[in-house]
């Protein structure tokens, strides 16, 4: 009903209360209704905006929770792993019904070394994979020379880096270099 309303406030409500379920599920490790929500969604709204309206947001929600002290540590954990099972889950799927591409592109994912999230490459990875690209996501936490092999070996027509923590900049600006 949203997608074919110009009520954008009354969009914006259901997004906000799908968020606040999320979060639970996420922190239940609920899966099945975790891809039930995602089913859901993006069935009307796609899986972009899956990722940027729905899921992005409680992710940052979660680390701020766990920033402040609200939510422990194992809680946390427990919420990027369920994160990161329902891409790995959506990722499959993705794969499965795939653009067929004339010319396919290779692009190669990574983090820098020391980057331990990788749920950023995942996310990208289901995006790009819908779109017919062939990815290559080697994340997390990759020595440079081995990016740098592996590279050379698949010769890739994209690298993308992916960086969560600011104090992992110079690690990416060593693999750059």
């Amino acid at each position: 009903i949203a997608a074919h309303s110009s009520d954008v406030e009354r969009t914006e409500e259901m997004e906000f209360s799908m968020r606040e379920r999320m979060l639970g599920l996420l922190i239940n490790y609920d899966i099945e209704a975790l891809l039930k929500t995602f089913e859901k969604y993006s069935r009307i709204f796609g899986l972009v905006k899956f990722y940027e309206r729905l899921l992005t947001p409680v992710m940052y929600k979660v680390g701020e929770l766990w920033s402040n002290g609200t939510l422990d540590i194992a809680t946390e954990h427990i919420c990027s792993n369920a994160a990161h099972t329902l891409v790995k889950i959506i990722n499959e799927k993705v794969s499965r019904q795939k653009q067929p591409s004339t010319e396919v592109k290779k692009i190669l994912l990574c983090t820098p070394e020391g980057e331990m999230h990788s749920l950023g490459c995942m996310v990208i990875e289901s995006v790009l994979i819908s779109k017919g690209y062939s990815v290559f996501n080697i994340a997390p936490s990759v020595p440079s020379t081995s990016v740098i092999s592996f590279a050379n070996k698949i010769v890739p027509d994209l690298i993308i880096i992916s960086i969560t923590l600011t104090e992992n900049l110079h690690a990416a600006n060593r693999l750059i270099n």
